[in-house]
């Protein structure tokens, strides 16, 4: 038996109205319809890991901010797509930049490392060798 008429599931349009007149219900089928997508693009760019659900999140919550952004019904899962992709990107920029370790030039040296131009020829190795060390490490 095929369910088709009145109980049949509102199309991808509708729903896409529905959600930019305000009903949140229609935006929340909306994302579940496509969360197999969004959720495939988020670990295809970010492999697996925690990161991957938070990416989703945070697309969903701009979805919910922007859904008056969508141009016709029949886009919204490449928008979707879109705003995963973004929120993926600002994940993994953020992975890029490494918090802390601007102030190892302030590196304290102790009294048995030389004169002063010895102490600064070995804080710039030390910088040096610790950037080396960081670059080395893998993105996750």
């Amino acid at each position: 038996m095929t369910l088709l008429g009145p109980s049949a599931a509102p199309s991808g349009e509708e729903l896409t109205r529905r959600a930019q007149a305000g009903e949140t219900g229609a935006l929340g089928l909306l994302i579940a319809r496509h969360q197999a997508s969004m959720r495939a693009v988020a670990l295809s760019l970010l492999g697996y890991g925690p990161d991957v659900e938070d990416a989703v999140q945070d697309a969903s919550l701009t979805a919910l901010r922007r859904i008056g952004d969508v141009r016709g019904g029949a886009a919204v899962g490449a928008w979707l797509r879109a705003i995963v992709r973004m929120a993926c990107r600002m994940r993994l920029r953020a992975l890029r930049e490494v918090p802390g370790l601007d102030g190892l030039d302030q590196l304290q040296l102790s009294d048995d490392e030389g004169s002063p131009p010895e102490r600064h020829i070995v804080r710039h190795a030390m910088r040096d060798w610790t950037w080396e060390a960081v670059k080395g490490l893998p993105q996750h």
